[in-house]
């Protein structure tokens, strides 16, 4: 559903860029490309939310950043959560990128509250614990 090969082909300069969230051909040539304001035109276009998406590439910045040697893990967790938040709102394949794994984070978040809310795991195993 979210495919990332695109947006590296398009970092490496290896392939055209194609912008995620998708936009029509005239906001691309007009430079109306705006992620925040975006809604699907069709069934085929994918679910895509800013926010959540730039909230989970914070937090896997955050992570990254916090595992360098040598530096506080406070000072890396913080300027890897805002690189990363950064570098999401960008509009170039670099931006695609970020937002494309973000989303993916999202979508197996909420399968995983699906299957959870389908098969009540929590509730069982907090009994057990």
């Amino acid at each position: 559903k979210y495919k990332t090969g695109a947006h590296i082909r398009s970092m490496c300069r290896m392939g055209a860029r194609k912008p995620f969230p998708p936009v029509s051909e005239q906001d691309l040539t007009n430079g109306n490309e705006n992620p925040w304001k975006y809604e699907p035109q069709s069934d085929s276009d994918p679910d895509f939310d800013m926010i959540k998406s730039l909230i989970c590439m914070a937090l896997v910045g955050s992570f990254c950043g916090g595992n360098f040697p040598f530096i506080p893990t406070w000072i890396g967790s913080s300027v890897g959560a805002a690189a990363f938040g950064v570098f999401g709102i960008a509009k170039n394949p670099r931006g695609d990128l970020i937002r494309t794994m973000g989303m993916r984070i999202v979508a197996m978040a909420n399968e995983a509250l699906g299957i959870n809310s389908e098969l009540k795991c929590a509730r069982k195993v907090a009994r057990v614990g």
